[in-house]
């Protein structure tokens, strides 16, 4: 939990229930009510890696349920595949639509973003975001604001170097131009996971720079 005042964090604990495996589990984002979550974690079978035909550990998107205060009922998601990896879910605020990032075939580049739309009961097919967002390199680690502004990081489009942080603006598969949260959100190494707080005070920012990186 982070204090407000201070912006500070608490000492992490784990997440109940069985969502933490013995392999990758990362990037979850949660519906508004908090009950269901969906997380991205490395292809196994029965606890152990599972490889493709291509000898590749693949990433997929597994979805949760809190339930008496444990995460339990972990279904994968109706678009995984053994052959390519969905990774980086996250979730528009109002529980509309699921974006995250695949090299899955048909697409522009090494990973792409792509869009699913709930219907009532079920997500529809991954749209591909297009090339404005998309290019021949890699994209991932979508997020929506509380405004609905998507974040994302970038390798393709003019930035500093290695992955940058973009932002755009619009909703479903329809968004503006990128445009480079430039420095200091961004330096010459990798910038990436970038999150802000609904009173747009506190930024998250992951990255592979050092003391000496600009």
């Amino acid at each position: 939990k982070k204090d407000p005042k201070a912006g500070s964090w608490s000492t992490p604990v784990w997440l109940t229930g069985g969502v933490n495996s013995e392999y990758h589990d990362a990037f979850a984002t949660f519906t508004a009510d908090g009950k269901t979550m969906y997380f991205t974690r490395s292809n196994e079978a029965k606890g152990k890696a599972k490889k493709n035909a291509k000898n590749e550990i693949t990433l997929k998107i597994l979805k949760a349920s809190l339930i008496d205060n444990e995460w339990t009922n972990i279904e994968e998601f109706a678009y995984n595949n053994d052959d390519f990896s969905n990774a980086h879910p996250a979730l528009s605020r109002d529980g509309k639509y699921l974006y995250f990032s695949s090299d899955r075939p048909g697409g522009f580049g090494a990973t792409d973003l792509y869009v699913c739309t709930w219907d009532g009961s079920k997500w529809g097919e991954p749209v591909n975001l297009g090339a404005t967002v998309n290019t021949a390199a890699r994209e991932g680690y979508p997020w929506l604001s509380a405004d609905n502004t998507l974040y994302f990081a970038s390798e393709g489009h003019p930035g500093l170097g290695g992955l940058d942080v973009f932002k755009s603006k619009g909703s479903g598969n329809s968004w503006s131009a990128p445009e480079n949260m430039k420095a200091p959100v961004n330096s010459s190494r990798d910038d990436f996971s970038y999150s802000i707080d609904d009173d747009g005070k506190f930024v998250n920012v992951s990255s592979s720079r050092n003391g000496n990186d600009n």
